[in-house]
């Protein structure tokens, strides 16, 4: 972990890997996740939860650990119910990833929307790095927009 990392630092740091149009942020609290964060405000809301039992992505993130991609306009359509605003972003793909803690607890994920492609093996690893790297900002303390956390 890298101290004074902030949530506004998060979208520049992925998308100096890959190709990413936008990325929500979203912090594990018991059966929901609570968006802590929005590169996209105006199109994806920067605040609001989500239960466990109404996102089966987002279970599939938190019981396995690794990430989940979809790739192509019609798996986000079947996937995703604000698939269309995505896609208006020219993305046509995303990647929901977990972030780990140092202990490897999963406290929450990034969901990062970006090219068919911009999302390969290698990537995806890099992207893992970046990710975790500011799992102390998904601690309900240090998730003020702006304030570093270490």
């Amino acid at each position: 972990m890298i101290a004074d990392r902030a949530l506004d630092d998060l979208f520049p740091a992925l998308a100096a890997v890959a190709d990413i149009r936008a990325l929500t942020a979203l912090e594990y609290k018991g059966d929901k996740a609570v968006r802590i964060y929005s590169s996209h405000a105006q199109v994806f809301a920067s605040s609001g939860s989500k239960l466990f039992s109404d996102a089966p992505t987002m279970v599939r993130v938190r019981e396995s650990g690794t990430p989940v991609l979809t790739e192509g306009a019609p798996a986000l359509r079947d996937g995703f119910s604000d698939a269309q605003s995505i896609l208006d972003l020219g993305a046509d793909a995303i990647v929901n990833l977990p972030v780990r803690a140092e202990t490897g607890k999963i406290v929450g994920q990034v969901n990062l929307m970006g090219r068919a492609g911009s999302f390969d093996a290698d990537a995806l690893v890099a992207l893992q790095g970046v990710a975790d790297s500011f799992f102390c900002c998904f601690q309900s303390t240090n998730t003020k927009k702006g304030a570093p956390c270490d």
